[in-house]
């Protein structure tokens, strides 16, 4: 039995509501059990039944445990909690969820924020998958939506990991989580990394998650990654993640070593972005120290570090790296590698485009401003197999300040193949070689030969050109770039545009046998007609460079402008950061233009405006009209009350969003409860923001609620009271209002 709203998709499980009642009598003798069989056993019927659906039900359980198959244990923090098996029994906790469960099991986590006490600890017969972005109804993965029901768990800056999983655990899942603020402080030892989740050892799958604001002392700000048989990254976002030591630091976003014999699986991390991540010493992205890796479809945005300010590649390998079709804008070393640095360690490169990124080492410290390449020390690093390959790769407005190779630094004795290229308006120091002062802006070579073959490059063109070139088919003109630095004429941003125009010299003039099948964005090579084909190979037409001609990046629009502070303006509320403009204190008409009030039980008892001038014990932060679901006042017969005030639709821009209101819920022996619950599909469905069974204060609280996992999305807002029909006294609110910053209450 279900008790809703024809017009809405969301609804209250009556079952669920039978266990919140305090009924006397009889009553108290159901709490747990189905409706029907409660009223069964209150109206005489056959006292057995209770008896033998526990044995069926307990047989059932039987079943399910002796299954094979992975279990789903359900987690809900807005449930009042139970044993997992249903989302009406859900777990409150994760604590409770992960303690209390001991085979492999499927976990799905209802939207909301969970605050763990310590770290979540998986051991031994612990093989599990965690998913987020339910409601809290779903009966599949596939009904999910994580964008707009953001499962988070939050360390607090506190936990020294916020997941550990060890070397007992065979395989583990994240799918869908926002895993925030975990803090692997300690001054070494195994807290010193993972401030979000350690593995060790494993299979290892990240798919859809957002780890932000972790941090560690040493290795994996994030994400800590340790001997695991397989690694598997994909959507994930790695954002403002921390990893501090001078000494050990690595990969604030990602870490991943493998200190066994032999060689492990490659990993792959694959259409991720790494944003505003930072190490004080190696990888502000993402470090790997003996396991090999590709790294595909992903950007890296603006980290930094010592050495590989997105990405480090650490210590030889059998086989090459591959990093292909990626985005390194903006990124930052004070040593060497800007965006990538690789030690020892073969790499090929291609489809990527460089843009932006620098270091401020000196010449002995480093180098190269986009990759920093080195075959390794002598004699225990260094590498006789290696090689570096640049395939169809854009390297555009690189530095090297104060030493060598703006676009490329190449260190040691082993070659480099460039095929395809453009290097245009980087920046470095020249130096004497070859007889001749010579630029390091693009590339900066030392010993050996580098190969470079039809790539578009500026300072071939120059007097000097860069020592150490085997050249074919390779030119100095102008690239023509559509929009390096975009629409709002700042470098670095989403509008950015390193594609060619189809005028441009590089149009059609690749070696088709290097490029490969597809561009950076996955378009097939094509041939322009209207320019003759320059290129040789197969195919003849490919273009020079990481784009197939012209493109269009995505960028998100901007948002209006704001309308008069205070004002709203019904349909559609526009909240602008910038100022408060939704704001409902009751004052005018009843309901509020915009408004909606719903009787869900028939009783005619509603929402109502009332005036509590001076009366301060109905609500201290409202004044003048409120709000109220009073069933003192309306409900004289005791038939009980259930009433929705459901907002009008409101839009949330970025970056923040926080709803504040005046409140006052006063009850009478546990009859009555309420909800505060936010929609961002029209009221489709609801997520809950409040639950509450017990009095407030004396005169009532001010109730901040953080909306900013919404932002972006058109929400309804529904405030619910529910009396069962003991004249469970009030509920008023009043002074609503949206702020960019956690609204004070009201003076």
């Amino acid at each position: 039995m279900r008790v809703g709203s024809p017009g809405r998709g969301v609804y209250f499980d009556s079952a669920y509501l039978v266990k919140q009642r305090r009924r006397r009598g009889n009553m108290d003798r159901c709490r747990g059990i189905s409706l029907v069989s409660c009223e069964l056993w209150r109206t005489g019927g056959p006292s057995i039944l209770p008896s033998f659906l526990g044995a069926f039900v307990a047989f059932l359980v039987f079943l399910a445990c002796s299954s094979p198959c992975e279990a789903v244990v359900y987690v809900d923090k807005d449930r009042p909690g139970g044993n997992g098996t249903s989302w009406a029994q859900a777990y409150r906790t994760l604590d409770d969820a992960i303690k209390y469960t001991y085979t492999a099991q499927e976990f799905w986590i209802a939207e909301g924020t969970y605050t763990p006490s310590a770290p979540l600890v998986l051991g031994a017969n612990h093989n599990h998958s965690f998913y987020g972005g339910f409601v809290g109804t779903e009966t599949a993965r596939t009904q999910r939506n994580i964008t707009k029901y953001p499962t988070i768990v939050d360390g607090q800056g506190v936990l020294k990991h916020v997941f550990n999983v060890t070397s007992w655990v065979t395989s583990v899942r994240f799918d869908g989580l926002t895993i925030r603020r975990g803090a692997a402080t300690a001054a070494s030892g195994a807290d010193a990394s993972g401030g979000g989740v350690v593995v060790n050892k494993g299979t290892v799958v990240i798919a859809n998650c957002t780890f932000t604001d972790n941090s560690a002392t040493s290795l994996g700000g994030a994400l800590n990654l340790v001997n695991n048989a397989s690694i598997t990254i994909t959507g994930s976002t790695f954002k403002n993640n921390r990893s501090l030591s001078g000494a050990s630091a690595g990969g604030a976003g990602v870490a991943m070593t493998w200190a066994q014999t032999g060689t492990p699986s490659t990993a792959t991390v694959d259409s991720c972005t790494f944003q505003g991540n930072s190490s004080a010493l190696e990888a502000g992205g993402l470090y790997s120290h003996s396991f090999p890796v590709t790294v595909k479809n992903s950007k890296f945005i603006a980290n930094s570090a010592a050495n590989g300010g997105a990405i480090m590649l650490d210590f030889k390998l059998p086989s090459a790296d591959r990093i292909e079709r990626c985005l390194f804008s903006g990124n930052s070393a004070t040593a060497r590698g800007g965006a990538i640095c690789s030690y020892a360690r073969s790499v090929e490169i291609e489809n990527c485009v460089f843009a932006y990124n620098g270091t401020s080492a000196t010449p002995a410290v480093g180098g190269g401003g986009g990759v920093g390449l080195h075959s390794g020390k002598q004699p225990e690093h260094y590498n006789s197999a290696y090689i570096g390959t640049f395939r169809n790769c854009t390297f555009y407005g690189n530095h090297a300040d104060s030493t060598y190779g703006g676009g490329i630094q190449n260190i040691g004795d082993r070659p480099m193949y460039i095929y395809n290229s453009i290097f245009w308006d980087n920046s470095a120091l020249s130096y004497w070689m070859d007889g001749a002062d010579r630029p390091t802006n693009d590339i900066a070579t030392y010993d050996i030969p580098t190969t470079v073959r039809y790539t578009d490059m500026e300072t071939l063109g120059w007097p000097n050109p860069p020592a150490f070139v085997d050249q074919l088919g390779c030119f100095a003109d102008d690239p023509q770039l559509v929009d390096p630095d975009g629409a709002d004429n700042t470098p670095g941003t989403a509008d950015d545009n390193l594609s060619i125009e189809d005028s441009s010299p590089c149009t059609d003039s690749a070696n088709g046998n290097y490029a490969p099948a597809t561009d950076i964005v996955l378009r097939s090579r094509v041939d322009n007609p209207a320019v003759p084909n320059q290129g040789t190979g197969t195919p003849n037409y490919a273009d020079i460079g990481a784009y197939e001609g012209p493109y269009t990046p995505s960028v998100p629009p901007p948002p209006p402008p704001p309308p008069p502070d205070g004002i709203s303006i019904p349909p559609v509320l526009h909240l602008l950061l910038s100022s408060t403009i939704f704001h409902e204190d009751f004052e005018g008409t009843w309901p509020p233009q915009g408004w909606t009030i719903e009787d869900w039980d028939g009783s005619g008892y509603v929402w109502q405006r009332y005036d509590i001038s001076g009366s301060p014990t109905y609500c201290q932060y409202g004044s003048g009209f409120a709000a109220g679901a009073d069933s003192d006042r309306l409900d004289s017969s005791g038939t009980g009350m259930f009433t929705l005030l459901i907002s009008p639709p409101i839009k949330l821009f970025a970056p923040q969003a926080y709803l504040g209101y005046a409140s006052n819920f006063q009850d009478f022996n546990d009859h009555g409860m309420i909800w505060l619950q936010i929609s961002t599909n029209n009221g489709t469905s609801w997520s809950t923001l409040r639950y509450q069974t017990v009095d407030d204060p004396a005169g009532g609280t001010w109730e901040v609620e953080d909306l900013s996992a919404y932002v972006g999305n058109t929400i309804l807002l529904r405030w619910v009271y529910w009396d069962e029909n003991y004249w469970a006294w009030y509920w008023y609110i009043d002074n609503i209002v949206i702020k960019k910053e956690p609204p004070l209450p009201p003076t």
